[in-house]
């Protein structure tokens, strides 16, 4: 497990998290991190899922229904099949029912709470059935302490690329992070700066480049989660 520690990327960290809960009877490891208040942006650190499977969740939104999403606010380790009703409705079972027909199935997920971020690693015990129960029965208590390790060596990996980011933000575009951060619309950002609309625009997409966001919405979730907005 010491070896977490010494992952310097995010191909690191998955090569390690795939060998060590490989040895424990699981696969397809995915790490990911939720706002709370806004789990439909699920920023993916890796996965082993098809890329198809990806693809599909990610277009049908599915974050906004997932009920592994809605059970790992809670903050405690479980499996999917255990998942109580009540968080699951019509529209979770829907895509529980999804994932299976990808092969995604008995998932076990290790929620961790902390900072603005809730922290899910999910994998999937592997083998004939017998193999996979025994996994779920006798590995989850491994696989727990995997998922903390990989949430705080991803918690210090994030911390850098915020450095990176922020030292590659003019003041005039921290300035403005800040500001849409706190909740101003963009019409309002313009007049406190006093900017012209073309000038807002071009440094709105100048910072959307640099912290990977495709529409103002990701750019708010990638901020607080990347802990911009308390950045000086």
């Amino acid at each position: 497990m010491t070896r977490i520690g010494n992952a310097n990327s995010v191909a690191d960290l998955q090569a390690i998290a795939d060998d060590l809960a490989e040895r424990i009877g699981f696969g397809s490891v995915t790490y990911t991190q939720h706002l709370p208040q806004d789990p439909d942006r699920v920023p993916l650190f890796f996965t082993r899922y098809p890329d198809d499977w990806v693809e599909h969740y990610s277009g049908n939104h599915f974050g906004a229904v997932d009920p592994v999403i809605r059970l790992a606010k809670l903050g405690r380790p479980f499996c999917w099949r255990d998942i109580p009703d009540r968080y699951q409705g019509d529209d979770g079972r829907h895509v529980l029912n999804e994932a299976r027909d990808f092969g995604i199935i008995d998932g076990f997920c290790v929620p961790v709470l902390g900072g603005p971020v809730i922290g899910a690693l999910n994998a999937l015990p592997v083998g004939s059935a017998r193999e996979r129960e025994e996994a779920l029965r006798y590995g989850v208590e491994s696989l727990v302490a995997l998922g903390h390790l990989v949430h705080e060596r991803a918690r210090l990996l994030t911390m850098r690329q915020a450095r990176d980011i922020v030292a590659a933000l003019t003041p005039v575009e921290s300035e403005m992070v800040q500001r849409l951060m706190t909740g101003l619309s963009e019409d309002q950002v313009v007049g406190a700066m006093r900017l012209g609309e073309g000038e807002f625009r071009r440094l709105l997409g100048s910072v959307m480049g640099k912290l990977g966001a495709t529409d103002p919405h990701q750019l708010r979730a990638r901020t607080a989660l990347l802990g911009l907005a308390d950045a000086p």
